[in-house]
């Protein structure tokens, strides 16, 4: 992301950008919404090279606070639906969740052999999941132990994971995104697979789904971020997105909006 936050109004047609230079003192890799409580509007939470945690306020993007703990680079972020807490991870193997007001630690993990590249709460329950290389894993916050896992998942490294909430049709998803330029759906309960998207001629980085669970993105490194329907797979959108790639992306909470 070039050391800069990019907050992005894609709707679905029309793209607009609001940005900050040097927002961390190295690149930013990471990059989520924190959904607003009954005291405080919703946030944008980064995570950096610079080994910090930052939240901004959305609407200006004000630094609210920095939080700092990590002994390396910050590699993902994700916040609970509630708003209340919300986790980081580092190229330092450990995942830390924490109270997004006050950054009381609630729980630490570590998470070896391999770094965590990407999390994101589950929609309902307090469950967290975690991809690495070849697969990915669900925990449960209260006592952080892995649940389920599939290795092999992808034919290359898994980069990005996100949840698809459940609609009135369907229980909820896991979107996987992978090096080998595919995006897979799976069932979230059992993790059996349900459709692989192709299209992307590069390595898929990020990926995101609306919180209706009705549309979802998926980005290359060939420049070019996806909208698609979940159910169907049609194209909503192409965007592409020079002069590089986008490594995270996050629908804003309530609308039809994402960060890039």
């Amino acid at each position: 992301m070039n050391n800069q936050i990019l907050s992005f109004a894609f709707m679905l047609a029309n793209l607009c950008l609001k940005s900050i230079e040097n927002a961390h003192e190295e690149s930013v890799w990471a990059a989520t919404w924190v959904p607003a409580t009954e005291d405080r509007p919703s946030l944008l939470l980064t995570g950096s090279l610079d080994e910090s945690v930052k939240l901004w306020r959305a609407d200006e993007l004000d630094l609210v606070r920095t939080n700092t703990g990590h002994s390396l680079g910050v590699a993902a972020v994700a916040a609970h639906p509630s708003g209340i807490i919300a986790a980081s991870s580092s190229l330092d193997s450990f995942v830390r969740v924490f109270d997004v007001d006050t950054n009381a630690t609630i729980a630490v993990q570590e998470a070896p052999p391999s770094e965590v590249w990407g999390m994101q709460f589950e929609p309902m329950p307090e469950k967290i999941n975690q991809n690495h290389c070849f697969g990915f894993r669900l925990l449960h916050l209260e006592k952080l132990a892995g649940l389920k896992s599939i290795e092999n998942a992808h034919e290359d490294s898994v980069w990005a994971a996100t949840w698809v909430p459940a609609t009135e049709d369907r229980p909820s998803l896991l979107l996987t995104g992978s090096l080998d330029e595919s995006v897979k759906l799976w069932r979230a309960d059992e993790l059996d697979l349900v459709r692989t998207n192709t299209g992307h001629s590069l390595g898929v980085a990020a990926v995101a789904a609306h919180p209706s669970g009705i549309i979802a993105a998926s980005s290359s490194l060939d420049s070019f971020v996806r909208v698609f329907d979940v159910d169907t797979n049609a194209t909503i959108a192409v965007q592409e997105a020079p002069p590089s790639e986008v490594w995270g992306m996050q629908f804003e909470p309530m609308v039809i909006d994402f960060t890039l």
